[in-house]
């Protein structure tokens, strides 16, 4: 189940961004970087929380 996901919802933020880019190239280039931004906040999380707990 978990690898299904992993391959369908790439997928699926592909498409939606290839089908966006023919109407509207901005919301399509914004749509795409959501991803990004997301996988980089929950990187950076969790090298403060390993911090953090280093500190104590």
């Amino acid at each position: 189940m978990n690898v299904i996901l992993r391959i369908v919802m790439p997928a699926a933020i592909i498409f939606a961004v290839s089908e966006m880019s023919r109407r509207s190239p901005r919301l399509a280039a914004f749509l795409l970087t959501l991803p990004l931004i997301s996988i980089a906040i929950q990187r950076n999380s969790t090298q403060r929380r390993k911090d953090a707990k280093r500190n104590e």
